[in-house]
């Protein structure tokens, strides 16, 4: 199946390897992104392969609910892209708080448009729920003998990109029994969706770095610069070198 004939474009920003995108294709709302400039590792293609790997399993083997995958490979261009359904009307959760969505219960308390704690709060507990209840669970019951996914091994962000790889590269280590977990290895308030009535959870996004691996490689923070420390926390990083290896 080709990359989709988009109508109807917009963007939806990007950054300085991959642009976003969405558009309309044969009545239906699809998100894109493409690489822009491929890099040493992982490579655009290596890590939508993933995503597009995860995608199904998650579809076939848990209720998270997650985009459905429309295409995976090259564009017109020969550049490397993943299609998935737009989720529409939804946001991230980071911008979730911005102005109040809730303007008929939360005023006067506050002006419509300014940020939002009480929408904050409501869209916190929500994704706490939500990971708590539903996402670790059903990934920690995912098991596999080996680690990454169809044998490609996809380290942790924190790792790969402040850690050399060894020698050979980040290569699947297996086991005798089904002692790795499933890993979402991205898990923030920027790739989790809410609904922008409700601001109740309708997605989570983004497994470009998922696969099977030691269950303490499972990290989340809702406040995506907490999760960011992880990638000046040695501890943190060594310890989970450690357990790829």
């Amino acid at each position: 199946m080709p990359c989709s004939p988009l109508t109807d474009v917009h963007d939806f920003g990007g950054t300085v390897s991959v642009d976003f995108v969405y558009g309309k294709c044969g009545g239906r709302w699809i998100f894109r992104k493409t690489e822009k400039e491929d890099a040493s590792f992982p490579t655009a293609e290596q890590r939508y392969r993933n995503e597009a790997a995860a995608l199904k399993l998650l579809a076939e083997r848990t209720s998270i609910p997650v985009p459905k995958l429309i295409y995976c490979g090259p564009d017109d261009n020969g550049k490397w892209c993943l299609e998935t359904e737009f989720l529409s009307p939804t946001m991230q959760a980071a911008t979730a708080a911005d102005i109040c969505r809730m303007p008929h219960q939360h005023r006067p308390s506050q002006s419509n448009n300014a940020f939002c704690k009480h929408c904050d709060a409501i869209v916190r507990g929500n994704v706490a729920h939500f990971i708590q209840n539903t996402v670790l669970p059903q990934l920690h019951g995912l098991r596999a003998s080996s680690t990454g996914i169809e044998g490609v091994v996809i380290p942790p962000p924190w790792v790969f990109r402040t850690r050399p790889a060894p020698e050979g590269g980040w290569t699947s280590k297996a086991s005798q029994s089904q002692e790795y977990v499933f890993c979402h290895n991205d898990l923030h308030e920027l790739n989790i969706l809410v609904d922008i009535y409700t601001l109740k959870v309708c997605a989570l996004i983004d497994w470009e770095y998922s696969g099977f691996f030691p269950a303490p490689i499972q990290h989340w923070h809702y406040d995506y610069n907490k999760w960011k420390k992880m990638f000046d926390n040695k501890e943190i990083i060594d310890r989970d070198a450690q357990l790829l290896s």
